[in-house]
């Protein structure tokens, strides 16, 4: 499995908002032990999925949105709902 994530470039994460944020820091750790010590890795990271408040509700420093490493990723909105389409 480690050849495999090493070799990874990009890392999509469908539905990340259930997680507890140490999920993501667990994925970071092993990145950077397995590819560098830059932030995972130095692989591109897509978390997915409706972050607009749903059941069940997380605790917000519990959640992926309160990783401190948050604060530096980027925001893309889709426009359209392909799944209603």
């Amino acid at each position: 499995m480690g050849k495999v994530l090493q070799k990874c470039k990009l890392i999509a994460w469908d539905i990340c908002i259930l997680a507890h944020k140490k999920s993501l820091e667990a994925l970071d750790r092993s990145l950077q032990d397995l590819c560098g010590t830059r932030p995972f890795g130095n692989a591109l990271i897509l978390l997915a999925g409706d972050f607009r408040p749903t059941l069940p509700v997380r605790n917000f420093l519990t959640s992926i949105a309160g990783y401190w490493k948050w604060k530096g990723a980027s925001r893309f909105d889709l426009r359209e709902n392909f799944i209603a389409s």
